[in-house]
């Protein structure tokens, strides 16, 4: 009975019976755990919350009933046909790592994680938080960040791809590791000086950052305006907490919604409908794109493969066969057969990646050691929100979230080098910068 499928609204909606009650008691698990968070701290939006919405919420728990559904016929063809088949599988997948989650949460209430407490961490988290702080370090990488955007734009300006540079620079293998540093270092950039310009409140971090956001527009990415917005929003919710309300909350997740279908439709030159974009559309399509790859998979596991290939990122894949075999994102594109470099990729969520190469053993512990990571994250905000609100040392924090993301998403590993290099270089810039200073004037 509970295995069929069942369609309603006239093929609206299409899904199996049974994991639609597993999908319902999940989404009501997460707001009752939201409500009693609240109730215990008082924080409207806790990291936890923000990280399960961010990554399951919509494009898992709210789609699933839509992502067997004829209508998604309008953006994937008739790849839906194929997809169909292993929609089920798709969503035991993502819903066992997704409840992995819930236990790893719960371990980590009984126990500390010896990594994440290692001194290195700590030293890393003060350098974040001391770049940040610094205003010579955050002109740093705004000069940088601008520097790189403004050689891009020299490409770009005048063209067709002013505002899909994406396109342009993949097909250019000698310039596209240039934007692909820009794609990684733009989003800190904003995140920098917005973070500034909640907890320091002066004009010149508000300058800072209209301008940085402002010319982000030319990246071209959703991820690169979207994401970082999403960071410091939450930061400025947890800075305001009493002022907040939820009516606000609820405009600014309508708000990022449509910044997301407005960014879509301009650098595609069309728009659909917007409720058709959101339930049917290639925005929050996870689930189907695993589906999707499963269909051609055939359990062909590939060991850690686009792990390994993920972590030689530094190397350029025309100097690597084995990257250029392996490498997840062009994995999946020869698997259904595509191999035209301008396309995006498929999405599989994120347990898709775990679960081809180590099957649902990783899986699991993947999802424990999510949970346990993220509640680490969000228990030691919490200490931050009760003890002085500095969402600038609330934000270091975050850094170990990496730990978990990158064996995720092998590709996290570019954005991982990235941020270790820049706050390492900006930590020595600071201090070089700084014993100058004393040097030069000291002697006077």
């Amino acid at each position: 009975m509970f295995s069929e499928r069942i369609e309603l609204l006239d093929g609206y909606i299409r899904c199996n019976q049974l994991f639609l009650i597993i999908d319902i008691a999940l989404i009501f698990h997460f707001c009752v755990t939201w409500y009693m968070k609240y109730k215990r701290t008082g924080l409207k939006v806790s990291y936890w919350h923000l990280f399960m919405f961010r990554n399951f919420f919509i494009q898992f728990l709210l789609l699933y009933p839509f992502n067997s559904s004829i209508k998604n016929f309008v953006s994937f063809g008739t790849n839906i046909f194929a997809a169909d088949k292993f929609m089920d599988l798709a969503f035991i997948v993502t819903c066992t790592g997704y409840v992995s989650i819930i236990v790893g949460s719960w371990l980590a209430q009984f126990g500390k994680s010896f990594v994440l407490n290692l001194s290195p961490i700590h030293t890393f988290e003060t350098f974040i938080e001391k770049n940040i702080k610094s205003k010579t370090a955050t002109n740093i990488l705004i000069a940088v960040s601008l520097l790189f955007l403004f050689y891009m734009l020299t490409h770009t300006l005048g063209t067709r791809y002013l505002f899909n540079p994406r396109n342009y620079f993949i097909g250019n293998k000698d310039i596209r590791p240039i934007y692909s540093l820009l794609l990684n270092l733009y989003p800190l950039t904003v995140i920098f000086t917005g973070l500034r310009m909640i907890q320091l409140k002066d004009n010149n971090s508000s300058y800072s950052f209209f301008i940085v956001i402002t010319l982000s527009i030319f990246l071209g990415t959703r991820i690169s305006i979207i994401e970082p917005l999403m960071i410091l929003v939450f930061f400025y919710f947890i800075k305001n907490n009493e002022k907040v309300s939820f009516n606000k909350i609820i405009l600014v997740l309508a708000s990022f919604l449509t910044l997301l279908l407005l960014i879509a439709a301009f650098r595609q030159g069309k728009s659909e409908n917007a409720l058709t974009e959101i339930l049917y559309g290639n925005h929050f399509s996870d689930t189907r794109d695993f589906a999707f790859l499963l269909a051609y998979f055939k359990d062909s596991w590939l060991n850690g493969k686009s792990y390994l290939a993920g972590f030689m990122t530094f190397i350029p894949r025309q100097y690597s066969e084995f990257r250029a075999n392996w490498a997840f994102g062009l994995y999946c594109s020869h698997l259904v057969g595509i191999y035209s470099p301008l396309f995006p990729g498929h999405r599989p969520g994120y347990f898709g990646e775990i679960y081809m190469n180590f099957r649902i053993y990783g899986v699991i512990i993947l999802g424990i050691w999510t949970g346990f990571v993220v509640t680490h994250i969000d228990n030691k905000i919490l200490k931050e929100f009760n003890n002085g609100k500095d969402v600038i040392k609330m934000y270091s924090y975050t850094f170990v979230a990496f730990f978990a993301t990158t064996l995720s998403i092998s590709l996290i590993s570019t954005q991982l080098y990235t941020v270790i290099t820049v706050i390492i270089l900006l930590a020595l810039m600071r201090h070089l910068i700084s014993y100058g200073y004393y040097f030069y004037y000291g002697k006077k």
